[in-house]
């Protein structure tokens, strides 16, 4: 085998380690894996364009790659948060509407039977900020809480 060919098996490996590594990683290890790219690619350029004497094209390539990394985030970062909204991987376990009692309701929410309408709301938006899948919780555990919710609203005459 040639050294082009070794090269571009590397690079292969190498680009489908990365694949994997996007594919499971969260956004905060993915912003700082591309900062820490960006930082080690404008170094290299920064470099190499000072070494030939092209400080002003190394000045212009700063620039430029500082604005590519933060467009190359706030795009990562975009594609997340939308990513369920076009056929997302979806929870398979996720509960069914007829599938909850009014006990199993009051246990999901913590609340004792009879809570009033105010409580159940309270309970729900305070669960539901620390478990919702845009923050990293889970499509599971949120859909539990809301169909708790639902369910003792609709239990109460309201919805």
């Amino acid at each position: 085998m040639g050294l082009a060919a070794l090269l571009g098996l590397a690079a292969l490996i190498a680009a489908l380690m990365l694949l994997r590594w996007y594919a499971t990683a969260h956004v905060k290890t993915i912003k700082k894996g591309l900062a820490w790219i960006g930082i080690g690619l404008l170094a290299l350029v920064v470099i190499f364009l000072a070494v030939t004497g092209r400080m002003g094209a190394a000045l212009a390539a700063l620039a430029g790659l500082m604005v590519w990394a933060g467009r190359t985030i706030n795009v990562v970062q975009m594609g997340r948060r939308f990513g369920g909204m076009f056929g997302g991987r979806k929870d398979p376990q996720a509960p069914t509407g007829s599938s909850m009692t009014a006990e199993e309701a009051y246990r999901v929410l913590g609340l004792a039977p009879g809570a009033t309408e105010d409580e159940i709301k309270a309970a729900h938006r305070r669960l539901i900020e620390q478990i919702h899948p845009d923050r990293g919780g889970s499509d599971y555990l949120a859909a539990k809480v809301n169909l708790a919710k639902d369910f003792l609203l609709k239990a109460q005459g309201r919805s």
